[in-house]
């Protein structure tokens, strides 16, 4: 059986597979507020620094 992700989200796994910070900020709205590990992530900028610093510590892919 196979899964038929929404292109967003299906768009956001590809990123992350290729391990593409920006792509994958590209995924949330402007606005969005990410919290991992009780710190807050505002706005697409601090998603994508987020994601390539969370990638720096561990692998995207």
């Amino acid at each position: 059986m196979t899964i038929q992700l929404p292109p967003t989200i299906a768009a956001y796994f590809a990123n992350e597979r290729k391990g593409n910070a920006a792509a994958i900020s590209e995924n949330f709205a402007p606005g969005a507020v990410v919290i991992d590990e009780g710190n807050t992530y505002s706005g697409r900028d601090a998603i994508r620094q987020w994601m390539a610093n969370a990638s720096t510590n561990r692998p995207l892919k």
